[in-house]
């Protein structure tokens, strides 16, 4: 069920998923880190990737340790791509939001344009996208592939 509601929000949002949400908001490169989180990883086939190892591999490599610090140990098969699993898919959930808040926002100021709608519904819905968008950058800007 979660893969359907995630591949249904990606075609809503699909025409938009090329373009930066936060490019204002980026680290100069004197700042980024080569683990940064970009953008451009945050994409439909790298969250069903994750989303894919999260619902399989997960379980596959949890059976294969005895104890939790066995598990913890295993750095390649746990300890890298479990968080970067999380967070990729994450990452994706938070894009995919700001990017429907986006659209609503945009549908609303058409909507005014039009004379049907009214101004109380376009600042509700810039006022949400802006909270997701926001939500969405400061995941970009504090987030990093663990390695």
């Amino acid at each position: 069920m979660l893969k359907i509601i995630i591949a249904f929000l990606f075609v809503l949002a699909f025409p938009a998923l090329a373009q930066s949400l936060c490019a204002d908001r980026t680290h100069s490169a004197s700042e980024a880190s080569d683990l940064q989180i970009p953008e451009t990883a945050l994409t439909e086939k790298s969250a069903m990737k994750s989303l894919n190892w999260l619902e399989n591999n997960f379980w596959i490599v949890l059976k294969q340790h005895k104890t939790i610090n066995d598990l913890l140990a295993n750095t390649e098969g746990f300890g890298i791509p479990y968080p970067n699993s999380v967070k990729i898919t994450k990452g994706t959930l938070l894009r995919l939001r700001a990017l429907l808040m986006q659209s609503r926002f945009d549908n609303e100021q058409l909507k005014l344009k039009a004379g049907t709608g009214n101004a109380k519904a376009v600042a509700s819905a810039q006022a949400q996208f802006t909270t997701a968008r926001n939500e969405y950058c400061l995941f970009i800007l504090n987030s990093q592939f663990v390695d």
